[in-house]
């Protein structure tokens, strides 16, 4: 990670940025110093400290993905914090996500979390202890209080002494969330471009790739099934149908056939004329399709298949026959 995709701020406040702990992701907030032996808010008021203001805060995330962990300097044990997301609004900031509670030691503490974020969100941590969370390194604190909940708007601020001269002492590891799941993509995900799983195995893409032969037959070849051959990238439950295109009439938006509909504009009337149903493995699956008995004429051969590993994801693809004379 390079300092330009952190605000500029960070670099004006003399505020440290740590490099990426992996390929994709950041890291927001301050190198952080020894703490000091301060405290802002008295014991038994649940504050909320970001460093900086409201228009031009310290801690903002560079880009969208997933906060992994995060990491607490403290002077003091036992204290309750919980780290916050604020997301600008109208001058203001909205509570939009949050960690669980988590207990502050004294010295380094990581906690694991895993909240989604958007650029420019804005971090913050909440405690309602006194507990020592805060180092002189240059940039100065603003206080909502009391209480905060996701969704809300921030409290009111709160004035008090030695928030000019000290910054909440944390900093947060982002990473990238490229498939939009809310899992990181560097340590919490390891089936990326798969929403609906993160552990292996992984599932791969779902596909379905179908031919119909022959596509051209006589009333009398037709004895014999045409074969789907239908190539899947997962266990399905493949649907298939044949429809007879017929001349047709208009009704709304429905082509109706002829012999049904007398009057309207004319189309090209779909009529189910046989199905099929079967669960089949990935793989290559060869469906014979009986055309025994039917007409000359032209028909549609469709094939579904839908995902029954979790997703019902349905895949579809059609071809045409021609049963001749």
């Amino acid at each position: 990670m390079t300092t330009s995709r952190i605000p500029l701020l960070l670099a004006a406040l003399g505020l440290g940025v740590f490099a990426s702990a992996a390929i994709g992701a950041d890291t927001v907030g301050p190198v952080l110093p020894a703490p000091s032996t301060t405290n802002l808010c008295s014991g038994g008021l649940e504050c909320t400290y970001i460093a900086g203001t409201e228009a031009d805060p310290a801690y903002a995330v560079p880009g969208d993905g997933v906060v992994t962990s995060w990491q607490l300097q403290s002077g003091s044990s036992g204290g309750p914090v919980t780290l916050r997301v604020l997301r600008p609004e109208n001058g203001t900031l909205r509570a939009v996500g949050a960690s669980g509670t988590e207990s502050s030691v004294s010295g380094t503490a990581t906690f694991t979390t895993r909240l989604a974020v958007m650029k420019g969100d804005v971090l913050g941590i909440t405690n309602t202890s006194s507990a020592l969370l805060f180092g002189p390194v240059g940039s100065p604190t603003t206080v909502f209080g009391p209480g905060i909940a996701n969704g809300q708007l921030v409290p009111a601020k709160l004035t008090l002494a030695g928030q000019s001269t000290v910054v909440p002492l944390i900093r947060a590891t982002v990473e990238a969330d490229a498939d939009g799941d809310g899992f990181g993509d560097e340590t919490q995900d390891r089936c990326l471009g798969d929403r609906t799983r993160q552990v292996t195995p992984c599932r791969p893409d779902f596909s379905l790739g179908a031919l119909v032969r022959p596509a051209r037959v006589t009333r009398m070849a037709a004895r014999r099934p045409v074969v789907v051959s239908a190539a899947l990238s997962r266990s399905s439950s493949l649907r298939v149908t044949v429809s007879a295109l017929r001349p047709g009439r208009r009704v709304g938006t429905v082509c109706a056939p002829r012999e049904i509909q007398l009057s309207g504009r004319s189309c090209q009337a779909s009529v189910l004329v046989r199905q099929a149903t079967r669960t089949v493995a990935a793989g290559t699956a060869r469906i014979p399709v009986n055309l025994a008995g039917l007409a000359a004429g032209r028909y549609t051969v469709k094939v579904e298949a839908t995902d029954r590993e979790g997703s019902d994801v349905t895949r579809t693809r059609a071809a045409i026959v021609q049963i001749r004379m």
